[in-house]
């Protein structure tokens, strides 16, 4: 049985997902044979949520594994920790083996509280607040003679410095003389291994030493022997022109391929659904949030199915509305005929190889959702990207009107994509866009031919009502981890935002292919005590709602989705000016400040105006949250509602 645990506040957890007949959830401490019953509760739609404080599962002894008794997880948070006494409780909830969903609870040991961590060329100086000195010791975890720091006072603690040329190969913990582990907790980063990245320095003999954070947040250092002679790189790897080439010759045989093996299927009998068409409905991303927004809008007057193109897990990582149908085209996890694994394993030739889809379809794809949209019944589609904006249109049978949405703006898309929206978009029935830059600019590239263009901005995704207080030192961008967003350019300037505010951090939310790149960055600046990669995070707004400025450095945008979840959270805004939608949403020296695009300069100026004038800052974010509310779904719902009745 699959189910969802996340955090409700700080201190619960909810269990979430179709238990059917089930009337309790167990959980069960194999070590000590302890339990827990949880009642189930209805949730809407047939699922049903249990709720269970942290303290409930806290280990009569040091530690405990929780198994969730049946239940496999598909979706965790990150792990929680608690003040205990004047000690630390630690909940980490993870999928073990088969899946199963285990939470795994333990009180820490004592700690000295690591502040900053400095690797300098020969040497590990670590800061420890808010504890008198005393001496410090590496102990190499499988034994051995343990290496002794030289200590200093300082006016928030101490110092301790690590001579890096006395490290051998293995991996050493950190203690103070009195046993206390050196680590950090309670500071809202309760994954400092994922969040946090140091250098690795070469010592004389090769060796490379480097810090880092264990998954119970407690600082140790790995040493490696010297590294071999690498690979030499492997030959006959094709250049991005060279791929694009070879695809666009071998597209047109893999539609051909997709027409021969669709053929002419049989319509689905008339279900008088409204159908939402997404690339991966199960994944975490801003369209999927404003598409299920939607969904949840259009189902209080259509009987509303969301489509899933391609399906990766159980269930969907995002809160999916009550009352709509989802359905998937292509199940990943399903096994395959060996015809199946040989289309698996040819490009897709439906998705055009510029959208960013494209790499997580296939041939296999492209057949099943040819079968599914030829086989529609008549009414209305709506596409959510502009792989699926072009491929729609020629696949779906008369009757069934095509209305796609644009969530990147008319200046983004690679040539040989835009060259093909400007073929297949006028076949379209309506196109839905983002801003009043875009409505102009597909207005003009569509006239004469017939298509309906409106502007529906993407509406603010239900969350909860968290807000600022504005009082901590904390700075948050988020996005995914790709060049759009501009991340790159952002660590550039903060550089001088933590030479000026060393107390300051900054918090990057996502994930994405840049994430090592963004990482060699940090360590390049010296900004790894200043700067984290947080990752994914399900609740974003939460996590927002701990900033105290919110940052937006994209080279472009469709429209800026996560400004106004910032906003929402009262918080003011620095953003770039970029194309297209900050500058329609953020009213400079209101609530926040807009910066000309790319100027990286002018970014790091913003942030340290906002810094430094306090008054500045809270007054900006006083007014924020009216901004946000412009976007609530009550406000733009019934622009869908015009659009689908000037259609019918």
């Amino acid at each position: 049985m699959a189910a969802r645990l996340g955090l409700l506040g700080r201190d619960r957890y909810i269990l979430r997902g179709p238990f059917g007949s089930a009337s309790e959830v167990v959980l069960r401490d194999e070590s000590s044979g302890s339990e827990v019953r949880l009642p189930l509760a209805p949730a809407g739609g047939d699922e049903l949520q249990a709720e269970v404080g942290l303290e409930e599962l806290r280990p009569a002894s040091g530690a405990a594994s929780w198994t969730v008794v049946g239940v496999r997880a598909v979706e965790v948070p990150h792990p929680t920790e608690l003040a205990i006494g004047g000690g630390v409780y630690r909940v980490r909830p993870h999928s073990a083996a088969g899946g199963r969903l285990d939470i795994d609870a333990k009180v820490l040991p004592p700690y000295a509280r690591v502040d900053e961590v400095w690797v300098r060329r020969t040497s590990l100086e670590v800061r420890c607040g808010g504890a008198s000195p005393e001496a410090v010791l590496a102990r190499p975890r499988h034994g051995g003679d343990e290496l002794r720091a030289e200590v200093e006072a300082d006016s928030a603690g101490f110092v301790a410095t690590f001579d890096l040329a006395r490290f051998r190969s293995g991996t050493w913990d950190l203690f103070t003389d009195s046993g206390a582990r050196l680590a950090a907790h309670l500071d809202d980063m309760p994954d400092r291994w994922r969040s946090t990245v140091y250098p690795a320095v070469r010592t004389g003999s090769g060796e490379a030493v480097e810090p880092y954070f264990t998954v119970d947040n407690e600082l140790s250092v790995r040493v490696r022997p010297p590294r071999e002679r690498g690979r030499a790189a492997p030959r006959g790897r094709l250049g991005r022109r060279a791929k694009l080439v070879v695809l666009a010759l071998l597209q047109p045989v893999g539609r051909l391929m997709v027409r021969l093996a669709t053929g002419r299927p049989p319509r689905e009998p008339g279900d008088g659904k409204l159908k939402l068409l997404l690339l991966h409905a199960y994944g975490v991303g801003g369209t999927i949030r404003t598409t299920f927004n939607t969904a949840e809008w259009l189902a209080r007057s259509h009987d509303v199915e969301v489509i899933s193109v391609i399906r990766r897990r159980d269930m969907p990582a995002l809160r999916f509305p009550d009352g709509v149908g989802l359905s998937a085209v292509d199940d990943l996890r399903a096994p395959l005929r060996p015809l199946e694994r040989l289309l698996r394993a040819l490009p897709s030739a439906l998705i055009h190889p510029e959208d960013y889809g494209f790499s997580a379809c296939s041939l296999l794809t492209d057949i099943r959702l040819a079968r599914r949209l030829r086989s529609l019944p008549p009414g209305v589609l709506i596409t959510t990207r502009p792989g699926l904006n072009v491929a729609a249109p020629s696949l779906v049978p008369p009757g069934v009107k095509v209305v796609a949405q644009e969530h990147m703006n008319f200046l983004s898309h690679r040539p040989g994509l835009f060259a093909r929206i400007k073929r297949e978009y006028p076949k379209l029935d309506a196109l839905a866009v983002l801003t009043e830059d875009d409505m102009r600019d597909y207005s003009r590239l569509l006239d004469g031919s017939g298509v309906h263009v409106a502007r529906i901005p993407n509406a603010l995704p239900r969350s909860s009502e968290a807000l600022s207080s504005l009082d901590e030192k904390v700075v948050v961008a988020a996005g995914r981890l790709r060049m759009q967003k501009g991340f790159d350019l952002l660590i550039r300037a903060y550089a001088e935002v933590a030479g000026a505010h060393p107390d300051w951090k900054l918090r990057i939310y996502g994930s994405g292919e840049e994430r090592a790149a963004l990482r060699d960055l940090i360590v390049e600046h010296e900004l790894y005590n200043h700067v984290f990669l947080m990752g994914t995070s399900r609740s974003l707004h939460e996590e927002l709602a701990k900033g105290s400025i919110f940052v937006l450095s994209s080279r472009y945008e469709g429209f800026g989705m996560v400004i106004l979840e910032a906003m929402s959270c009262g918080l003011p805004v620095v953003s770039f000016d970029c194309p297209r939608g900050p500058g329609e949403i953020v009213s400079d020296g209101r609530d926040g400040i807009l910066v000309p695009d790319g100027d990286v300069s002018g970014l790091t100026r913003a942030l340290v105006e906002l810094i430094e004038d306090e008054e500045k800052r809270r007054r900006y974010g006083a007014v924020a949250p009216d901004k946000a509310r412009q976007y609530d779904l009550a406000n733009i719902g019934p622009r869908w509602d015009a659009l689908l009745g000037e259609l019918a």
